[in-house]
């Protein structure tokens, strides 16, 4: 014998339902029908509901959440905040800034709003800042998937060290010109 689902069972109960009012109809007297067809009516509206929808019950929400990333976050105080992001909130904003002219962030030759570098810094510094934090958790805390936290974590890398890169040789001038060597 077969297992059937509590929707099977409920489809199995209104499609009999359905059956046993169209024959009381049929067998009805004419001024008695009104009343059976509206039963009639309320079962089709079941039964398609039933049809209609994977699950009986509504499905809650899987837990995630952006209010951490966008909220949560900039509701912190700046010691909070720098123990979560290893940066305070000013210095964040200004990285966000420098890292927004950055070639890392362009998307089609132009430069991807500040919101969504933002966006990424957050998720890279948060898996990176973190102690021991899995990319699957940092996707499921940040609303991302796995492959965005990856993404996100290597172009901020990738730009912050072109930044390095460009600040040293800029400093090595300087110390050179001031050396006279230039």
């Amino acid at each position: 014998m077969p297992k059937y689902t509590a929707k099977q069972h409920l489809i199995n109960k209104y499609e009999r339902e359905f059956t046993d009012a169209a024959i009381a109809i049929v067998q009805t007297p004419k001024e008695r029908r009104l009343v059976r067809l509206r039963m009639l009516e309320a079962t089709v509206e079941i039964l398609k509901f039933l049809h209609g929808n994977r699950y009986v019950h509504p499905r809650t929400q899987v837990p995630s959440s952006t209010d951490l990333r966008d909220r949560v976050l900039n509701a912190y105080n700046d010691v909070r905040f720098k123990g979560i992001m290893r940066l305070t909130k000013d210095q964040f904003q200004r990285i966000a800034l420098i890292l927004s002219r950055s070639g890392h962030f362009k998307r089609g030759g132009e430069h991807v709003p500040l919101e969504d570098i933002i966006i990424q810094l957050k998720v890279a510094l948060l898996r990176l800042g973190s102690e021991g934090i899995s990319v699957l958790m940092t996707a499921w805390v940040t609303d991302v998937s796995v492959g965005l936290v990856t993404a996100y974590t290597w172009r901020c890398i990738n730009a912050l060290d072109e930044l390095f890169q460009r600040c040293r040789v800029a400093r090595q001038c300087a110390q050179g010109c001031n050396q006279g060597l230039v």
